[in-house]
Order: structure tokens, then sequence, then C-alpha cells
């Protein structure tokens, strides 16, 4: 019979990880400013423990592959300050941290440190524990990868650890594959074994991460372990928000202010995990294998040499050694799955897919095919949670081109549709087919053709719902034949001359970015003038009609028009091993569309001055009067950027005076009061 909740609510305290097994998500990027934030917040939210520093403890930022930006004295000093009510403290590993890291953290009145070390190691950590003991620390010993070993073998190494003078030891599940059931025979045979509070760290790979939270209280932990939002390490912590309103619903509140934890996560955490993936199939199989993350690299570096299975290599290591994964058992696990792996004979596919939107509107008018790439665009962006556009660009290559392409391009934020006309009475009809049917429709407004102006006005004319975002095709087709030789040329950019073939207005604006952004360019009419020793780049603005060189030693060619060579010439330059480049347009369109996107939610909420504590303050964007405070957002403002000079930029920070300097400290208050939950 499954036992009874007990919760002892006195003896219950979360000591939450977010500053650091969080500063893992940040590249152990948090500086004191964040440190003192974070820290605060937690503070007067009531959590009773509070840790902070590097993710692998102290001195571990003095380590090179793991530089944190500030030296630990400065992260000590900031949680100096920033805690009052509760508790804190840092993390600690013998062998990274000194006995005088120990000792200058006891000097700023450190209240606690957890010393860890791999389960079977407790022993390393005496010295370390008695010496925090003796400067009056209250000290833990966590048992990092608890499941590598048995549960009477764990309860011995905590009776260790107690001898030392430990405070509380810690079961920690480093790889979060943890199942209840493990936590209970590992909890009761330390209980059985040593008179000491015990407590838990999770992580969460299997999603287990707050369950087994409220499995450790059940079993009588004093101690868990949680994070804001989850930050940390691999797929992160137990959740401190979950795990309290958890916690209620079973009945118990911890005297904890919850909406503080939230608003916390809402303005501080949620933007560090934007990029960050929590969940993924390694962290999973990681879990399931109790495999810790921090022998990653290396065993993904075997899987990719020998072109083996990373998920199943993970399972395999994590068999042969849970504690260490020495490289050399690596390699040998590696070769051996290599020499095993059998390829077995995929079966034929005996189903149809369902016909593709190209082939549903192959044979409609334009504007039909339009709508119909427009609806599947904003389909897709509804499905991703991303912006939908459709891309009117007016046709350079051919005055009698009009084309709505099938390809839609999904990129990060956006997902793209697009037409290629050169008819305005097309153009039109296009513009009054998806109008309303995506959220932004991205007009190419260049001068290309007699008629780009009747273009370009009846298309504006034809679109009343979707908004309408103006660009240059033309001056972002050229950045984007620059990026392509950028990266075909590398560190010998400047060693190389750039030849334009083709005279138009691609050209010219290609020719014109080439001159001032100081490459060596000209336009060539021959091939045959070329020097052949020298490094050189052909780009192709028109059709090659045969200008191609016959010796390819040097040459990188780019076709920049896209549809510069025919199948002829192409075949011709494969024989004769040169490769020709295109330009790769989406991935700019992108570029633009994410600027102007931005441009327009600033302006779009743009107030022109607004006050805070009776400053005047405005956002980027505007010339303000001369002693104004300038925020990064006046919707969503977070940080002072400086004091306005009057003309458009920003006072000198030694010329700011102790007016400004006041005006700042006002501004600055008020944003962390909204952050602490003050206002």
């Amino acid at each position: 019979m499954e036992a009874a909740f007990v919760c002892p609510i006195k003896m219950i305290k979360i000591l939450d990880t977010t500053l650091r097994d969080g500063s893992y998500v940040t590249n152990f990027q948090f500086c004191p400013k964040d440190t003192a934030i974070i820290a605060r917040t937690l503070d007067e939210a009531g959590i009773p423990f509070i840790e902070a520093g590097h993710g692998l403890g102290m001195n571990a930022g003095n380590q090179q592959n793991m530089k944190a930006p500030f030296p630990d004295e400065a992260y000590l000093e900031a949680c100096q300050d920033a805690v009052t009510y509760n508790k804190w403290g840092m993390f600690f590993i013998p062998g990274i941290g000194r006995i005088e890291d120990i000792e200058l953290a006891a000097k700023y009145k450190m209240d606690f440190v957890r010393i860890g070390t791999n389960v079977s190691e407790v022993g390393e950590a005496e010295l370390f524990i008695r010496r925090a003991k003796e400067l009056g620390l209250y000290v833990a010993s966590n048992l990092m990868k608890t499941y590598a070993l048995s549960e009477s073998q764990v309860a011995i190494q905590a009776a260790k650890a107690k001898s030392f003078g430990v405070d509380i030891v810690c079961v920690v599940d480093s790889a979060g594959g943890m199942l209840t059931e493990d936590l209970d025979r590992y909890i009761t045979a330390i209980r059985k074994t040593v008179d000491i509070d015990i407590g838990f760290h999770g992580h969460n790979n299997l999603g287990l991460g707050v369950s087994n939270a409220l499995r450790a209280v059940e079993l009588g932990c004093t101690v868990v372990d949680t994070s804001v939002r989850g930050l940390g390490r691999s797929s992160g912590n137990t959740v401190t928000e979950m795990f309290l309103l958890a916690m209620k619903r079973k009945g118990f509140d911890l005297g904890i202010d919850i909406t503080r934890i939230l608003d916390l996560a809402e303005t501080k955490i949620d933007s560090l995990l934007e990029n960050y993936k929590q969940i993924d199939s390694i962290g999973i199989v990681s879990g399931y294998a109790q495999f810790h993350s921090a022998f990653l690299g290396r065993v993904k570096n075997a899987a990719d040499r020998h072109k083996v299975d990373l998920r199943e290599l993970i399972i395999r290591v994590s068999e042969a050694d849970r504690i260490d994964a020495p490289i050399d058992m690596i390699e040998s696990i590696a070769v051996e799955l290599a020499r095993n792996s059998n390829f077995s004979v995929k079966r034929k596919v005996t189903f149809k897919l369902p016909q593709s939107l190209s082939e549903k509107v192959k044979t409609h008018s334009h504007a039909e095919r339009a709508h119909a790439v427009a609806k599947e665009v904003q389909r897709l962006a509804k499905k991703n949670n991303t912006i939908s556009v459709f891309n009117i660009v007016q046709s350079f290559r051919s005055n009698e081109s009009n084309i709505v392409s099938h390809v839609i391009n999904e990129s990060g934020s956006f997902v793209i549709g697009s037409a290629e006309i050169s008819d305005s009475a097309i153009a039109k009809e296009i513009g009054v087919s998806i109008d309303g049917e995506v959220e932004h429709i991205l007009l190419d407004i260049d001068i290309k053709l007699k008629k780009s102006a009747k273009i370009r006005s009846d298309v504006i004319k034809s679109i009343t719902k979707s908004h309408i975002l103006y660009y240059s095709d033309l001056n972002t087709w050229s950045d984007a034949v620059i990026a392509t030789f950028n990266e075909l040329s590398r560190e010998k950019i400047f060693e190389s001359h750039i030849h334009i073939i083709g005279k138009n207005k691609l050209s010219k604006i290609l020719f014109s970015k080439c001159r001032v952004l100081g490459y060596k360019v000209s336009y060539l009419e021959s091939v045959e003038s070329l020097d052949l020793e020298s490094r050189n780049a052909l780009i192709y603005c028109e059709r090659a009609k045969g200008r191609l060189p016959n010796n390819c030693k040097n040459l990188v060619l780019i076709d920049a028009l896209v549809g510069s060579f025919t199948d002829e010439e192409v075949e011709l330059l494969n024989l004769l091993g040169t490769d020709v480049f295109r330009i790769d347009m989406p991935i700019h369109i992108v570029e633009v569309l994410r600027s102007l996107i931005n441009v327009n939610k600033k302006f779009s909420n743009f107030i022109k001055l607004k006050k805070i504590e009776g400053v005047d303050v405005t956002a980027d964007g505007l010339i303000a009067p001369r002693g104004t405070v300038v925020l990064n957002s006046l919707t969503s403002p977070s940080k002072v950027l400086g004091i306005a000079n009057g003309s458009g930029y920003l006072i000198r920070e030694e010329e700011i005076d102790t007016s400004s300097r006041n005006k700042i400290e006002l501004v600055e208050a008020y944003l962390l009061s909204k952050i602490l939950g003050d206002v």
C-alpha cells in the first residue's frame, strides 16, 4: 500500500539553484547585477536557501573552458548585499575549488556551502568539509550521480560524510533518470544507516522533476532543490513554481510568494530560454541511460568519428560506467558498435502521399495560385507560431516574367511565400487575392522596369488588410552576392579581384558597394583578359553567353543572376572542375524582414516622451531634449541606455553630471522595483 503524503511543513525548505545550476544555460555569463536582482527577488519571495555562483562551483570561473565574466568575489558581494531574510551559498567541487575559496566566502558571511563529489569519492571532500564547519558554514555533501552505486553503498558514503561533520547529505539525480522507486531505495537506505538530514537535487530529463521532488518530501527530505522555469544543465531542474503549486494542490503552503516567482520568471528568465532547448532527444536518452551531460562532447566526437548512433553510444557508455566516461573506453565501445552495426534493408513505401500544393493549383490563374500559397503560408505560420509573409518582387531577369512560386520558405520566425511579377494588372490581382491571408506583404519598390511605379502603386491600392513592408530587392540581392563572396573567399577576401560580368542596375549597385568596402573590383567584358595566376572572383550579373574561363585554378564563380548559365555551360564548367555558386536570397530576405518588423513594432508603440518617477524618459529612435533618460523600450523597459545629448546621441559616460546620474538612479530603481514585483 502506498504511503500517505506526510509533510513536516516546518522542516521542508526549498533550495533554489536558478543562479547556480541555471548558469549552465547562460554559459556561466550571469553578472553581479543579474545575481543581485534574482537573489533579491527570491529572498523577498521567501525562498529559504538561495544558491548562486558558477555552475561548477567556486573557482570554476577561472578555468579556461568555463570562464565567468567576473571573479567569485563579485558574486559573493552581490549576494551579501541582496539577501536579507534568508540564507545564501555556493557550490564547491574539490579539485576545482580551493580552501582559500571557502575562506573568502566566509569573509562575506556566506551561510552555506554544498560540497559536491561523485558519490563514490566522498572522501575527497573531508578537508573542505571540516574547514567549512570550522568557519561556521552550514555544509551539505552532494552525492553526485547517486544512481551509480547501490543503495547500501550510497548509505556508507552518506555515513562517511556525516563523520566529516556535514549537516545534510543530498541525493543527486545528476542525469534526471531516477524513478520514484529509486528514491525510495536510496533515501530509505541512508535513513536506516545514519541519522542525518537528507536533501534531493533532481533533473528533468524524463519529465519526473516535480514528481520526484514530491516523493522526496513524502520520504522526509528536508531540503528540495528547484529552479525558476527549471533553468539548469541539460534538461533542467525541478521547476520552482510548479513544485510550489503542486505542494499547494496537496494542501501545503510553504509560505513562499508564488506571484513574485512567476513575475521573476516572466521578466528575467523566459528570455534566457528563447534559444535554449530544454527538451531534446539526447537529453531524454541521457535521462534513460543515467548519463551525465558533462561527457556529451567526447561521446559525440567518437560517434561522429566512427559513424555510429550517438544515442546508442550514450546508452552503451553509461552501461559501462555511470561515474566517469574515459576517452579510451568511449573509443573502444564506439569501435565495437561500428563493427557490429547491421544495415537493415529498408522496406518499400507502399502508400501515396497527398498531392502537394503545387500539384493542386498548377493549372490555375496567378491570383488563384497566389491565394492558395498565401493560405498555406498562413497555415504553416499558425502551426509553428511564426509570422506569415508574402513577398511580391518585381522581375529583373525578364520583362515578361510572372511566376507564383510553389516553394514556401520556412526560416526561423517567418514563413514566406513569393511571386515574381512584371505586369501591373497581374500584380493587382495577386494583391487582392492574398490581402488578409497573411500578416505582412513584403513589397519590392525598386525602379527596375518602366512600369515599376505602376506595379508598386497598384499593389499598394489593392492591400487593405495585411500590413505592407517596403524593401529594395536589388539592395538585398547585392548584399547576398557580397556575403556569398565573403564566405567563399574567407581570409583571402582582400587579396582577390572581383570581376563583374554584365552592366545593369544590379551590377552597378554591387560595383558601388564593393568599392565602398575596399574590394578590388572591375567590370569584365572578356574572360580572355583574366590574370589566371591571381585570385579572382567572377560574378555574373547577366547571361554568360559562352564567356567561361578555361583555366579555373584560382577562380570563384558566382551566378548572381540565378540563371546566368545554360545547362551546357554548367556541364562544361563541371568538366573543367569549377564549381558555380548561386546566391541564397531567402536568408537575406529573413534578415530584411526581421529588421523591418522590429522597426514597425517600435514605431507602432511610439510615445514621444513619458515620465517615470517624475523623470522624462524616451526610447532610442527619437531625438529627445538634452537630459532625457533614454531606455531600451517604452512599452517594456528593462534597461537605461544613457542620457540624451539633444542632438540624437548619448552623453559620454564620463561627461554625465550629478543631476543626470540621479535621474538614472531613480529610473533604474523603478525598473528594478518592477522586476521585484513592488510596482
